[in-house]
């Protein structure tokens, strides 16, 4: 089933007006209340019924575009860690090359020490091909229907 904007707002309006139903049978057993109360609901109903629907759509549409720009965001950082995981690989055959040795290890333990930063194994340039390739599809997955 296609969910749009006029599947939700006919959803709304029936559930709208099954509601209303129902608060006019239970009212009914309220003598005292349910002539104010039908009043207000008959009052409020014309404008309750197109309103809900566009509210409830805005909402959803907002939330589709946030997580579509959460998904760019980190699909950004998973690219710039795989440039810099290759501006390291680089960095180690030019050491390699000048000094026949790689230097990666004291390059990061310096790091580690003074920034007190720490290079965690879930972001692995191998986890992060798979992690970009995931979120690429998720990406295609998220985007606007095409008429």
């Amino acid at each position: 089933m296609i969910i749009n904007a006029t599947t939700i707002t006919n959803e709304v309006s029936v559930i709208l007006q099954t509601l209303y139903d129902y608060t006019v049978i239970a009212i009914h057993y309220l003598p005292v209340i349910k002539p104010y109360f039908v009043g207000i609901m008959e009052y409020l109903k014309p404008i309750l019924v197109p309103v809900v629907p566009v509210y409830v759509t805005y909402k959803l549409a907002l939330k589709f575009l946030d997580k579509k720009k959460l998904v760019k965001e980190l699909l950004t950082t998973y690219r710039d860690l795989e440039f810099f995981y290759a501006l390291e690989k680089e960095h180690v055959e030019l050491h390699k090359l000048y000094i026949n040795k790689s230097m990666k290890n004291t390059a990061r333990d310096n790091v580690r020490n003074a920034e007190n930063k720490v290079l965690s194994i879930n972001n692995t340039p191998a986890k992060l091909k798979i992690k970009i390739a995931n979120l690429e599809e998720l990406d295609k997955k998220l985007q606007f229907p095409k008429k």
